[in-house]
């Protein structure tokens, strides 16, 4: 630290007045919501297109379901079905529903912040620097679905944790007990991050005498009432789920023991890198007293913290670090780490309070996260409206409402039963026939009951469109699933082409087949 750093080194900062609490609060808020409203303006100016993983949202919302042939629990479909009833399916639910969750992810965020910190403008930074995550950063604004879920649920989780220590109202068992219930329902990792939780509350004195009274006992009741329907389906079909995490988590489980450790470490090491990028280059560079010796030895609330957070850290890595050890871990992924290194922002600037800080560099990094924030959005109007003149295009530049369009004028569909040959296709359509039942062979386990109203006829859809027909993936679910039987009278085929969005020298081309009379189980 320079100098002039130091002379205006503040030490371990005292209970600030609730008017400053109030002022930054209000500030944070102002902040968090013009970022995230930003963000939502942008994706609906960007493309009325579907993009990566909310395809598959859009067609699972279609019905309610304690599963759906997915290792994803069911809570974030419930959410987008209820928006849906009021918005109709399209990018428009859909963004609105994770933005919303982001924003929550922030407030909960910042208000555990308060609870852990002294000084108010350290919790609006350690919110803020959620931004500095690689996943958070970046990654949500190109698909993401349960995860935003679970990490809204995980900052909510502490504070419903860190509330506890401060009162031990039954009201905030029960609140805990619903905010477990929602994290299980919300991504199964979510249990790692509630078992890390666990024990660094255990370590803490002040916590732990909360969490060992005869008062926790009230957060089962929520727990059990609101989780015991969905685990019961998961355990039905046990063997299945198990299956489905090994090839989600394991990377050749025949390879020998020595190379599936050094992958799994291997792949543990760049996902931590990965997720905290770059959160701590930045601490590096602005806030290096991070990293320094800690001289408070207590924190707000009568927790230590520091110790709390820490503990955190040490027992998900550990848990984490058991599995790649033990051989079952061999694969994972930067975007999976929010139960495990969420929290890293919010322990940083912990410490930073317990060792005492710059407010020039405070300034700095506050600056800092503007430019990065304005230089992310920036990245992403480049995407989506520059990148396509270079010959680089995204999912949203898919023209599959113009495409949706011309099938429509072509055979007169508006209800019905659409088949899909893969979701985005699937998830596309819906939006343009929202009162069709859309399935999709890339999900075969997963029809919905058929819309209301007279059958509406049968629609087969396929990228391509230059094969005689459609393809036999395509064929044989329609058949096996939804009992169509070819050639049928009456039918229609053709093709629609039309030009990617901003793009206009590449094309799309869809084949598709029209029995309006319907087949089987597909009308």
């Amino acid at each position: 630290m320079s100098h002039s750093d130091a002379s205006a080194s503040v030490p371990p900062a005292p209970p600030q007045a609730p008017g400053d609490g109030r002022r930054w609060g209000r500030l944070f808020l102002l902040a968090v919501g013009l970022y995230v409203l930003a963000h939502l303006l942008l994706r609906l100016l960007a493309s009325p297109t579907v993009g990566v993983d909310d395809v598959e949202q859009v067609i699972f919302s279609q019905s309610l379901a304690l599963g759906y042939g997915t290792l994803q629990p069911p809570l974030y479909t419930w959410l987008l079905h209820g928006l849906e009833l009021v918005l109709g399916p399209g990018v428009l639910a859909a963004a609105l529903l994770k933005y919303a969750l982001l924003l929550l992810t922030y407030l909960g965020y910042y208000l555990s912040g308060r609870r852990l910190l002294n000084d108010p403008r350290l919790a609006v930074l350690a919110a803020l620097s959620l931004s500095l995550l690689g996943p958070l950063a970046w990654g949500i604004h190109q698909g993401v679905t349960h995860t935003i879920l679970l990490a809204a649920v995980c900052a909510w989780t502490l504070h419903a944790v860190l509330r506890i220590a401060a009162t031990g109202q039954r009201r905030d068992y029960l609140w805990l007990g619903l905010l477990l219930s929602a994290g299980i329902l919300a991504k199964f990792n979510y249990v790692l991050f509630a078992l890390g939780l666990l024990a660094a509350a255990l370590a803490e004195p002040a916590l732990r005498s909360r969490l060992l009274h005869r008062r926790f006992l009230l957060t089962l009741i929520p727990a059990a009432a609101v989780t015991l329907p969905y685990l019961a389906w998961v355990l039905a079909d046990a063997q299945g789920v198990a299956a489905g995490l090994e090839r989600k988590l394991v990377a050749g489980s025949d390879r020998p023991y020595l190379a599936g450790l050094w992958q799994g470490l291997r792949g543990l090491g760049v996902a931590l890198v990965e997720f905290l990028s770059p959160l701590w280059l930045v601490l590096a560079l602005v806030l290096p007293g991070v990293y320094g010796r800690r001289h408070a030895p207590r924190g707000a609330e009568g927790l230590d913290a520091e110790r709390l957070l820490a503990v955190f850290h040490l027992a998900v890595l550990g848990l984490l670090l058991a599995g790649v050890l033990a051989g079952g871990i061999t694969f994972l992924k930067g975007r999976w780490m929010h139960p495990v290194l969420m929290l890293a922002p919010l322990y940083a600037f912990v410490r930073l309070e317990r060792r005492g800080y710059s407010l020039r560099r405070l300034r700095i990094h506050a600056w800092t996260l503007g430019v990065l924030a304005v230089l992310v959005m920036g990245a992403l109007a480049l995407q989506a409206w520059v990148a396509p003149r270079w010959g680089s295009t995204a999912r949203i530049h898919e023209p599959w409402p113009e495409l949706a369009d011309r099938v429509a004028r072509a055979t007169g569909l508006e209800q019905g039963t659409v088949a899909a040959a893969d979701e985005h296709i699937g998830g596309n359509f819906r939006v343009r026939f929202p009162r069709a039942r859309v399935v999709t062979a890339h999900y075969p386990d997963y029809l919905p009951p058929p819309g209301t109203g007279e059958p509406g006829g049968c629609l087969l859809v396929w990228r391509g469109g230059k094969t005689a027909g459609p393809p036999a993936e395509l064929l044989d679910y329609a058949r096996d699933r939804l009992g169509v039987v070819l050639p049928a009278a009456g039918a229609v085929s053709g093709t629609a082409v039309a030009a990617l969005r901003h793009a206009p020298e590449r094309t799309r081309e869809i084949g598709w087949l029209w029995l309006p009379g319907g087949s089987g189980e597909c009308r």
